[in-house]
């Protein structure tokens, strides 16, 4: 069975994340607190055009082709296709 605390909090948590109008908070905050989520978000995002990047915990990040995982290729492949 569950935590009936934690099940608890989790509906308090839910709530206030529901009655929050991001919209009125965006258009209030400063330049630096709409900065701040943002450089957070990209800090962790990483683009490559032409591949999926996969992360499997532990190990090296492989570059997985878009053809490999059942999309079309991008046309802004390089020479030779994806990594």
């Amino acid at each position: 069975m569950g935590d009936p605390q934690g099940d608890d909090n989790k509906v308090q948590v839910d709530r206030v994340l529901t009655s929050l109008d991001v919209s009125d908070l965006w258009e209030h905050a400063d330049e630096n607190e709409r900065r701040t989520p943002l450089d957070e978000l990209l800090q962790d995002v990483t683009v490559h055009p032409d591949r999926l990047p996969e992360t499997p915990h532990g190990a090296p990040t492989p570059n997985v082709g878009f053809s490999e995982v059942g999309l079309n290729d991008s046309e802004l492949s390089g020479v030779g296709g994806p990594s």
